[in-house]
């Protein structure tokens, strides 16, 4: 999120053209595991970000296009990169598993 903000800043007050986002779907569609993260917390050069994985997924999905259908994109903020990092037991939700998460009542499933 920090690089796609900060590409193509002029200063000049002009509309950014010039932002690319990686090949991630074809990427996946070759079999390589693909992760979307973000280590940016309210530094110097990106005053948004708050470590919120879900924040993360939600604008990769309108950014890199991870909708229609959403098919297994989660999981590239989930078990995949648990599964690079070799973290076994984490990146998913099983009965009896460990958790660290914060349970919040939605409005809706959307």
């Amino acid at each position: 999120m920090c690089n796609l903000y900060l590409q193509d800043r002029r200063g000049d007050k002009t509309t950014p053209r010039w932002r690319g986002v990686t090949l991630l779907h074809e990427m996946k569609a070759r079999g390589i595991p693909v992760a979307v993260a973000s280590d940016n917390t309210r530094d110097p050069f990106y005053a948004y970000g708050d470590l919120d994985m879900l924040e993360v997924y939600r604008m990769a999905t309108r950014i890199l296009h991870f909708d229609h259908p959403v098919g297994d994109w989660p999981q590239a903020v989930t078990s995949t990169p648990a599964k690079v990092m070799r973290l076994d037991g984490f990146g998913t939700l099983a009965a009896g598993g460990a958790a660290d998460f914060v349970v919040f009542r939605g409005r809706n499933w959307t």
